[in-house]
């Protein structure tokens, strides 16, 4: 879909509501859409999830107050992710990614208050900058949950709550396994990492229980 704006115009702005049983939004492969209609943030009320995928011009996702989940792929012009009070899941996909974009970034330090769960898949050069002696882990450290992989399955696991991570990332060369299972043993390793993922599930179970007391209603463009 070639849109380069996405509005709709409603006689009597006080009275006429456009989608208030809106809850999942989907847009993909719009490259040229830059913008969100002004007015959906407030028509859409119930909104709670949104995915974006190919709509790389995009420049602002703001002011959805009850947004609990946010799926953000591919090359993103982004500037600003802000006023999404409620959002508790976000996952942020581009194999190119080679640092934590600068929206997301001010995100994480002000913005995302209610933030459980953070995925990101992006480029070994950033899965390796967010390891706990990375450039990128102070900006991170903070969120209960945090899922990182590139498009090699290397992966990081984190939790806060029990301040533990596991990675198969080897960091100093391929004779090195940087697998912090590897520190108690391949078998305890294997508990400790299931007992994690465990517990990442139920959480993200818990994320996935949403109320909607407009109903279930999904708008895909594409």
């Amino acid at each position: 879909m070639n849109w380069d704006e996405w509005r709709w115009v409603a006689e009597d702005d006080e009275v006429a509501v456009a989608m208030p049983r809106l809850s999942h939004l989907h847009l993909v492969d719009c490259p040229r859409l830059r913008d969100l209609p002004e007015a959906l943030n407030r028509h859409a009320t119930a909104l709670t999830r949104m995915q974006i995928k190919g709509v790389g011009s995009l420049k602002s996702i703001c002011g959805f107050s009850s947004m609990k989940r946010l799926q953000i792929h591919d090359e993103s012009d982004l500037e600003i992710v802000s006023d999404l009070p409620a959002l508790e899941f976000l996952e942020v996909s581009n194999s190119k990614m080679s640092s934590l974009p600068k929206w997301l970034l001010k995100a994480l330090q002000a913005q995302f208050t209610a933030l459980q769960r953070l995925d990101i898949e992006g480029s070994s050069q950033l899965l390796r900058s967010c390891l706990q002696n990375g450039e990128e882990w102070p900006r991170i450290s903070h969120v209960p949950i945090v899922y990182i992989q590139d498009d090699q399955h290397k992966y990081i696991y984190y939790t806060k709550s029990s301040s533990t991570a596991y990675t198969n990332l080897k960091e100093h060369g391929e004779d090195q396994e940087q697998d912090m299972d590897d520190t108690h043993g391949n078998e305890a390793g294997e508990e400790r990492l299931d007992s994690f993922l465990e517990e990442a599930q139920r959480a993200q179970n818990g994320l996935e229980t949403c109320s909607r007391p407009y109903g279930y209603k999904i708008l895909l463009l594409y």
